[in-house]
């Protein structure tokens, strides 16, 4: 096969500027240039600005404008979710913190986790089915007295599973009313709080917080078409958080450091122009994936193992894949890159020593492997996966030229 034009299809990894985006951010990069925090008109400009972006992101969120924390990345806010609730928590007297998560979680949230657990934190990894799906009856086995905090990615980033969050928000809240707040260490700061890093989901999934139930939300505008280098945590007034970033009381004194108004003023735009285009590329996508998922299937019916094959439960963008030809991933994926295709070996934003390794799949062969109705199919699995993430730019073209690249070398 000739390599012909460059294809991406790592959506989930990084998304492109938009042009309506950039066109948004431009007048804030050069001429609304001073600091917010100056009380000189040049920055008094700049503050009204920040705050009318504060605003258009609170209403998409239907939360209150003082309820956004702007950090410089979806892993800051994460850790900032996390380390900040067991921080305050001990400073409120809470003597054994207790997290709660699963094993499939974004590194943000695992690495933070980790740390945690370095300190003395209890934390719970709760396994998942073999579609990767958590029980929310197993999250309300592991609630205890001393749970501060329940951390559940909405979308998965590499396999883009879908976890029903208001579901385990209602198990949360059943516990917190049978208990009556007097079966935790400090009942009345309202533990456990609920966070979800949604990251993955506004370009195809509603992001209210009334939907989902929870108290924190991560979101990037790296992964909406946004710029890079902007995050932010969606908290609720009543969650008691220390900050991780000191220097300067921004961000209600939750994180330190001048504003980056012409990112925030980017992330405003990506975050409306998602809303507005979820459903039409929610459509658009699907049918796509149910191809090439299809093609996939007839192409190569034994040596070609799907992950994303219940479409319903899945975002649209998302297929990943085991080839059993007992090669590494990583060595797929420099022999895609050859022909012309960009995609990932497990998940983009782990240590390039260990990307090729997933342990999201090998979350998913422990889950049928312990399933006695269910033929562990992707077993040695985890260093051998592909996942290829759709966008706003990808054509059936597009898939035909990958599937006859696939062809090529499988």
């Amino acid at each position: 096969m000739k390599r012909s034009r460059r294809i991406y299809l790592d959506y989930a990894a990084a998304t492109p500027l938009d042009k309506r985006v950039a066109n948004a951010m431009r007048p804030y990069a050069s001429d609304i240039f001073a600091n917010p925090s100056s009380i000189h008109e040049e920055g008094v400009v700049a503050r009204r600005v920040v705050d009318a972006a504060r605003t258009s992101i609170a209403r998409l969120l239907n939360i209150r404008s003082e309820e956004i924390i702007f950090t410089a990345s979806g892993t800051e806010a994460d850790n900032l979710a996390i380390l900040g609730v067991i921080q305050k928590a001990r400073e409120k007297g809470v003597a054994t913190p207790h997290i709660i998560t699963t094993v499939i979680e974004h590194p943000a949230v695992f690495e933070a986790c980790h740390a945690a657990e370095q300190w003395g934190i209890r934390v719970t990894y709760l396994p998942v089915n073999t579609a990767g799906v958590v029980d929310p009856q197993a999250i309300a086995r592991a609630l205890t007295p001393e749970t501060v905090l329940v951390s559940v990615q909405l979308a998965n980033s590499e396999i883009g599973i879908i976890q029903s969050l208001h579901s385990i928000a209602t198990v949360i809240a059943e516990y917190k009313k049978s208990s009556g707040n007097n079966n935790h260490a400090l009942g009345d700061l309202g533990y456990p709080y609920f966070h979800t890093d949604a990251s993955q989901a506004p370009n195809y999934l509603d992001v209210s917080f009334q939907k989902y139930g929870v108290d924190m939300m991560t979101l990037d505008a790296a992964k909406i078409y946004g710029p890079k280098g902007i995050g932010l945590l969606a908290v609720k007034h009543q969650v008691a958080l220390a900050p991780r970033t000191l220097g300067g009381g921004q961000e209600r004194g939750l994180r330190a450091g001048t504003e980056n108004v012409p990112a925030i003023i980017g992330f405003a735009a990506a975050l409306s122009l998602a809303t507005k285009l979820r459903e039409r590329e929610y459509t658009r996508l699907s049918a796509l994936q149910k191809y090439f998922i299809y093609t996939l299937k007839e192409t190569w019916p034994e040596n070609v193992i799907i992950f994303s094959d219940d479409c319903q439960k899945y975002l649209p963008n998302s297929v990943t894949i085991c080839v059993r030809s007992g090669e590494e991933a990583e060595l797929m994926v420099v022999r895609l890159d050859a022909l012309g295709i960009a995609c990932s070996a497990g998940s983009a934003c782990t240590n390039l020593s260990t990307a090729a390794y997933s342990y999201v799949i090998e979350a998913l062969d422990t889950a049928a492997a312990t399933d006695s109705s269910h033929q562990p199919a992707w077993r040695d699995c985890k260093s051998s996966s592909i996942r290829f993430s759709f966008g706003r730019r990808t054509t059936k073209k597009d898939l035909d030229l990958t599937l006859r690249a696939l062809r090529s070398i499988i």
